[in-house]
């Protein structure tokens, strides 16, 4: 029972690095917002791939004090850029 311990640490652990590694190389709102200002108009955001307006907000992993989301276009699944809740 006492070796579960410490593998359960290290496995949440992994998880947790592997959410904040992917949510960390993601371009944030102001990025994107700076790539492509034309995109960013009227609080409405255009996708760069395929200029669909569908765009959605996918959690991907959590930490002790947020919510680490993705904003995706609904329409070709591009990852445009993170933000924290």
């Amino acid at each position: 029972m006492s070796f579960m311990f410490p593998v359960v640490l290290v496995v949440i652990g992994f998880f947790f690095y592997r959410a904040f590694k992917k949510h960390s190389s993601t371009p944030t709102f102001d990025d994107y917002r700076n790539n492509y200002p034309e995109l960013v108009k009227d609080g409405k955001i255009t996708c760069h791939k395929c200029s669909g307006k569908d765009i959605f907000v996918k959690t991907i992993g959590k930490t002790p004090t947020s919510l680490l989301n993705h904003h995706l276009c609904k329409t070709c699944g591009t990852t445009l850029f993170r933000s924290s809740t």
